[in-house]
């Protein structure tokens, strides 16, 4: 069963969920779904970008970042989730 929601967009981020719809096959309901699905298992997109953010400041400001983000690189081209364990 599906239960209708209606969403107020700004132009702006219309244009944002056009994008969504592009990359993703679920459209952009679905990417909303997901999302909403996440935060209720209590992973918060917007407090994950936040952190994200703030460790790549931190990690900038070190000598050896160049190192770093050449590795983070490296990892995230992983195939898999698995070889992150």
């Amino acid at each position: 069963m599906r239960v209708q929601k209606t969403v107020s967009l700004t132009p702006e981020t219309m244009i944002m969920t056009k994008r969504i719809e592009e990359k993703y096959h679920s459209g952009f309901s679905g990417w909303l779904r997901a999302m909403i699905r996440q935060w209720n298992e209590d992973h918060d997109p917007v407090k994950v970008e936040l952190s994200f953010a703030a460790l790549r400041k931190a990690v900038a400001e070190q000598e050896n970042s160049n190192d770093i983000f050449n590795r983070m690189h490296e990892i995230k081209g992983q195939a898999t989730l698995g070889e992150f364990e």
